[in-house]
């Protein structure tokens, strides 16, 4: 459950039960994580608010005494109250929210602000701490918020060349008319089934095998599991077609393109391990196969022209 706590953040909670067995607490309630900040962030408590000496004064606001015999043994078991779950959760949401892969004494704060009615939402209140503060402390934030600028940049500059090298060109890096589905679609059955050299590969196994990186790459992107890939079988298998097959191969590789797009679209931070890389990937993969095919239908038309 704690996995993402920082140190300062696990001693809160740890000084957090404390304060609830002083208290002879039967949980762990709101109003003892704000004590445990108060002994483990006094430090973050005075960049937070003018009022002197903040730890003490939020202590003196939420601290309950009771007769030392009622004090709960530090052995026994305290659990977490729901409305502490609450904060937690809160907590999480927070960080997530802010970008930041860490939860903090502050991310704790933020969730305490939010559990409206407890003493711990009212004494922060009472000295002047408030959500915006906390938010805009963290140099985090304005660290995510530029990189939030750079990802809508990239994906934006990502999504242009995308389409410019699939569907429509807009001047980025190719020549008019010249985008892979713009050139496939003046190429007939015979064209695709010749190829330039015994050697060499046809255009329509070539347009098979974009069709089949594209589909290991988003399964790669969506940290699918990828079984053996045999590359060479595309080369070995895919020769001539007839124009029914043609037209198939050209509609699979529309459909497969659709679908890599949606799983592109529906990236949200793109800070998975294979996300920015993967998408590079299948946009220079492209690329290079769209130059190859355009190079080889060029040699195809000039041997037939020379022929007639």
């Amino acid at each position: 459950m704690f996995e993402r706590y920082t140190e300062k953040a696990r001693r809160v909670i740890f000084f957090a039960r404390y304060e609830a067995s002083q208290s002879a607490s039967p949980a762990i309630e709101p109003d003892h994580l704000l004590l445990g900040i108060t002994r483990e962030n006094a430090d973050l408590l005075v960049k937070l608010t003018q009022v002197s000496d903040s730890a003490k004064v939020l202590r003196k606001l939420v601290e309950r005494r009771v007769d030392p015999a009622k004090v709960i043994s530090t052995s026994v078991e305290i659990p977490l109250s729901m409305e502490t779950k609450a904060v937690l959760t809160r907590a999480h949401e927070e960080s997530e929210a802010l970008g930041h892969k860490h939860i903090g004494p502050e991310h704790l704060l933020l969730g305490l602000i939010g559990e409206q009615g407890s003493r711990a939402a009212e004494a922060l209140q009472e000295i002047g701490i408030t959500a915006e503060r906390i938010r805009n402390l963290s140099p985090e934030r304005v660290s995510s918020q530029f990189g939030s600028i750079l990802v809508q940049q990239l994906t934006k500059s990502l999504f242009a060349c995308l389409e410019e090298t699939f569907e429509e060109v807009h001047g980025l890096y190719l020549d008019k008319g010249t985008s892979l589905f713009e050139t496939l679609a003046g190429v007939s059955a015979a064209e695709a089934s010749r190829p330039i050299a015994d050697n060499c590969a046809t255009l329509a196994a070539q347009v098979e095998h974009v069709r089949f990186y594209l589909d290991v790459l988003c399964d790669v992107i969506r940290n699918r599991e990828v079984v053996k890939i045999d590359w060479k079988e595309i080369w070995q298998t895919v020769r001539q077609v007839t124009p029914e097959e043609w037209e198939g191969e050209k509609l699979r590789l529309r459909e497969t393109y659709d679908r890599t797009l949606t799983t592109l679209k529906n990236i949200k931070r793109w800070d998975g391990e294979y996300e920015i890389g993967g998408a590079l990937s299948i946009l220079a993969h492209t690329a290079y196969h769209l130059g190859g095919i355009r190079q080889a239908l060029g040699a195809i038309r000039s041997l037939k022209n020379n022929v007639e």
